[in-house]
C-alpha cells in the first residue's frame, strides 16, 4: 500500500494524455487507489490491532486515500482554484467526521486547512508556483470563494465539537492538531485568508475600511453563535483599525479615502456598541 502511494506521485499524477482522451489518465489510475485505501482503512476498523501513541495505525490507510485525492486535484486543478477545491474537501471531511463518527477525519481537516492557509499567501496573493503558466491576474474570486465555502463547514463543526466534547481525550495527533475544536481553524483560517488578501491586493485607502467591515462580522458571527473567540478576534481587528486610522491613515490618505473611512469606522463602531449595550447580558456570559 505504502509503495502504490508513493508510486502515485511518481508516475500517475504527471502521467502525459495521449490525443482524444476524454478522462485523464491520472484520474482513472488514481480515484481506484483512493477508494481501494478508504475500503481497507474501513475494514480494518473492525480489527484490534496496535497504536502508536494512542494514534491507530490502521488511520495510514484513510490518510493516503484523502492525500490521493488532494494530490490529484493539485494537479488537475487550474493552479489558481487549488484552495477552492480543497476548502471542498475539507467540508467533505468535517461531513465524513460527523457522519462516520471518526476522529481521523478530523485531524485531515486541520492539516489540510493548515496547507489552504500556506497556499493562499503563497500563490494566490503574491504570484504563481513554480508549475503555473502566466502568473497570478490579481482576482480575490478564488481566496474569497475559499473563505466562504470554509466558512459554509463552521455549522457542520459546531455539531462535531459537541459530539466529540465529553469523550476521553483522543491520540496525540489530534490532541497537537486541536482536532475536536473545528469550529476555531475554520473561522480563523478564512478570517487570516481574507484579512491578508485585503491588506497585499486591495488599494491602499480602502484596506482600513474593508478591514472594519470584517471585524463588525466576525463580532455579529461570534454574538450569534456565542463564541468567545470570534467576539475578541473582531474587537482587535476593530481596534487595529482605530489604531491604523489614528496613526497612519488621517496623513497619508487623500481626502475622499479619509472621509468615507471615518464615516464607515465611525458607524462601525457605533453598531457595535449598540449591540454590546443591547445585549449586555450575553456578552457578560461569553466573558
Amino acid at each position: 500500500m505504502s509503495a502504490s502511494f508513493a508510486r502515485i506521485f511518481l508516475v500517475n499524477l504527471t502521467a502525459a494524455n495521449l490525443p482524444g482522451e476524454a478522462v485523464s489518465r491520472s484520474i482513472y489510475t488514481v480515484v481506484p487507489l483512493a477508494l481501494i485505501y478508504f475500503y481497507v482503512w474501513r475494514r480494518l476498523s473492525s480489527q484490534v490491532e496496535s497504536d502508536f501513541y494512542g494514534w491507530p495505525i490502521r488511520n495510514l490507510m484513510a490518510y493516503f486515500g484523502t492525500g490521493s485525492i488532494v494530490a490529484l486535484l493539485y494537479y488537475q486543478i487550474e493552479p489558481e482554484w487549488i484552495i477552492a477545491t480543497w476548502a471542498l474537501v475539507v467540508i467533505a471531511l468535517t461531513i465524513a467526521a460527523l457522519i462516520l463518527d471518526e476522529e481521523v477525519f478530523l485531524e485531515q481537516t486541520a492539516l489540510l486547512t493548515a496547507a489552504i492557509v500556506a497556499r493562499g499567501p503563497a500563490h494566490n496573493i503574491f504570484g504563481s508556483s513554480y508549475f503555473g503558466e502566466g502568473g497570478w491576474r490579481g482576482k480575490f474570486s478564488a481566496p474569497a470563494l475559499t473563505a466562504a465555502l470554509l466558512l459554509a463547514a463552521l455549522p457542520v463543526a459546531f455539531r462535531v465539537r459537541a459530539k466529540f466534547a465529553g469523550r476521553p481525550r483522543g491520540s496525540f495527533v489530534s490532541y497537537w492538531l486541536a482536532a475536536r475544536h473545528p469550529e476555531q481553524f475554520l473561522f480563523f483560517a478564512p478570517l487570516a485568508l481574507v484579512v491578508f488578501t485585503i491588506a497585499v491586493r486591495m488599494n491602499p485607502g480602502m484596506v482600513t475600511l474593508s478591514w472594519g467591515v470584517v471585524s463588525v462580522a466576525a463580532i455579529l458571527l461570534g454574538l450569534f453563535v456565542s463564541e468567545r473567540s470570534y467576539r475578541l478576534t473582531g474587537l482587535f481587528l476593530l481596534l487595529l483599525c482605530v489604531g491604523k486610522i489614528v496613526f497612519r491613515d488621517a496623513w497619508r490618505l487623500n481626502e475622499r479615502d479619509r472621509y468615507i473611512t471615518f464615516i464607515v469606522l465611525g458607524a462601525a463602531l457605533t453598531l457595535v456598541s449598540t449591540l454590546y449595550s443591547k445585549y449586555r447580558d450575553q456578552v457578560s456570559r461569553l466573558l
